[in-house]
């Protein structure tokens, strides 16, 4: 059984999993026709609604601030709309497989995180932002230092402190 983790539009709505065995059940989390977008560096694809954009569903922030912060690519070219859910990257026969244990418990971690910032040229980091924050937050503020602060060339969300919340799905 392969089960992933459904990141709802609304920000203030828990993640859930599901069970993605059962027949059409990311079609029907997603609210239609899936489209798949890989986040490699975390070995997971994120499923949204092919045509959220044409639906005008709402802007998926988690999502959207996670793909940007691990896919530079996607920066100012895409965002993520409606409800999406998240699994493994697909197996040697394109079939989904499950979060890796360590981007679930990212996800699902209640912890504190600072931002980082790496200015053009040096290889060390920097605090960009001494305030802690929950991960969606860090992740956003994260994408926003990078585009604000001249001569930056990276950033990066580090954790601080975790503990683990109840919301941890086991």
């Amino acid at each position: 059984m392969v089960h992933g983790i459904v990141i709802p539009a609304d920000g203030e709505s828990p993640l859930r999993r599901i069970d993605t065995t059962q027949p059409d059940a990311i079609g029907t989390a997603v609210g239609g026709f899936m489209e798949a977008v890989d986040i490699v560096d975390l070995g997971i694809t994120v499923y949204v609604n092919e045509s959220g954009l044409l639906q005008h569903l709402p802007f998926n922030s988690r999502v959207s601030f996670l793909w940007w912060h691990h896919v530079p690519a996607a920066r100012r070219r895409a965002m993520l709309v409606g409800d999406a859910v998240v699994v493994g990257l697909p197996d040697e026969d394109g079939a989904d497989t499950e979060v890796p244990d360590a981007t679930r418990k990212l996800l699902f971690t209640d912890a504190d995180y600072i931002v980082e910032v790496r200015p053009i040229g040096q290889q060390q980091w920097q605090v960009g932002l001494p305030v802690r924050l929950e991960f969606w937050d860090a992740l956003m503020w994260a994408a926003l230092l990078l585009e604000q602060i001249p001569g930056a060339a990276d950033s990066r969300v580090v954790p601080v402190e975790p503990h683990e919340s109840a919301a941890t799905a086991a």
